[in-house]
């Protein structure tokens, strides 16, 4: 999931994110998130989301990472 045009999520955007991630791994995938800002990134972190998704920096690193 590229957030590159995300500049805020709020509660349900992160929730959202979550519900996602569940579904790709009930089905043998993977949600990744790449494009990230820094202010985002920080609150993934804080929220714990890092120990169960990944972040790359763009587009490029997240598919080849697939």
């Amino acid at each position: 999931m590229d957030l590159a045009a995300a500049d805020y999520l709020t509660s349900a955007g992160f929730w959202a994110i979550l519900s996602a991630a569940r579904i790709a791994r009930m089905h043998d995938g993977e949600l990744v998130l790449c494009s990230v800002g820094p202010a985002l990134a920080r609150l993934f972190d804080a929220g714990g989301f890092t120990s169960f998704l990944r972040i790359h920096p763009d587009r490029t690193e997240a598919i080849r990472a697939l």
